[in-house]
């Protein structure tokens, strides 16, 4: 959103009144909202399939990107895994190591910044079984 804000500085000297005048345009807005939803689609011997919702806000600013993130188990630094197109609202991750725990999140960017993250529901573990449909945990 864009707002004109009129400035007025008046200063008395005496009996004469001078002034100044100016005109200033500020744009307004702020960073998304998280991703409305996350989930997991599938999960596969080595990878998964995260699949999340647009913000129900942008912040008044089209999204530039979504960013996915992870952490896991134990550690405390989140790891910043990709950067996708807005338009895209599903990622497949390969190459995720067995029995380990994993937490994941999604973001939302415009040019005001970050979104706060959506983080899923559950941590999830790569069983490394053959069926494709292994158990989250």
């Amino acid at each position: 959103m864009i707002v004109f804000v009129k400035i007025v500085a008046e200063e008395l000297h005496g009996a004469i009144l001078s002034g100044f005048c100016c005109y200033v345009l500020i744009d307004v807005g702020m960073k998304p909202l998280p991703p409305s939803s996350a989930c997991v689609t599938y999960l596969g011997m080595e990878s998964i399939v995260l699949e999340w919702t647009r913000p129900y806000s942008d912040g008044d600013a089209p999204l530039l990107h979504y960013v996915l993130e992870k952490r896991d188990s134990g550690k405390s630094a989140w790891e910043r895994l990709t950067e996708l197109p807005p338009d895209v609202t599903e990622c497949e991750l390969d190459n995720m190591a067995t029995n380990k725990v994993y937490y994941m999140r999604v973001r939302a960017a415009n040019r005001f910044g970050l979104s706060d993250p959506r983080d899923l529901d559950q941590p999830i573990k790569i069983k490394g079984d053959k069926r494709g449909d292994s158990n989250i945990e």
